[in-house]
């Protein structure tokens, strides 16, 4: 590899974001969190859409123009978040040569993934508070599934039956438990 690819991908990329909308505000939110990109800019029309008015909060440049945000310099990529038909068109014929568009189908499909890696970060949040829970019970709980497979064991049930989670969690419940 050479030295200025990895140069590059190191770099910051920067990110203007057309529509303020839900779609906009989501993808707005979970750019964010990513060390790799820097919102430099957001247009929406209506400067009181929700993903402008965090874009406010967060100090991020609002534009009711978003040509006129375009022609400014410094940018890499573009999210065209408004689903606008033709607005690619316009975006392709002023944006800055070199820089990405990434359009609202493409938008769209970021939006169902950020949607879902959301759902999951939550059920895995709750899956933590239910095991922290049920951990904290004196009784000993075991769970299997429809065929059978343990799939939680719980530290009480490991203490009074003096077998380890991992020697159960995996297994047939009818051929770890004892006959009887």
């Amino acid at each position: 590899m050479s030295d200025s690819y990895e140069s590059n991908r190191s770099e910051i990329i920067k990110v203007l974001l057309i529509g303020g909308g839900k779609g906009g505000t989501s993808i707005l939110q979970e750019l964010k969190l990513l060390n790799s990109a820097q919102i430099i800019g957001i247009a929406d029309i209506d400067p009181a859409a929700p993903g402008c008015q965090l874009a406010k909060h967060l100090g991020i440049p609002v534009w009711t123009d978003y040509k006129a945000m375009l022609r400014q310099p410094g940018y890499d990529v573009i999210v065209e978040a408004t689903g606008i038909a033709g607005i690619q068109k316009d975006i392709e014929k002023v944006k800055t040569e070199g820089s990405v568009l990434i359009v609202a189908e493409a938008a769209l499909l970021m939006m169902q993934l950020i949607e879902q890696h959301e759902e999951l970060r939550g059920l895995g949040r709750d899956l933590d508070r239910l095991s922290a829970i049920m951990d904290a019970a004196q009784e000993g709980i075991e769970m299997a599934d429809n065929e059978g497979t343990v799939r939680y064991v719980n530290k009480a049930f490991s203490w009074i039956t003096k077998v380890k989670q991992e020697d159960r969690i995996g297994r047939n419940v009818f051929d770890v438990s004892p006959k009887g």
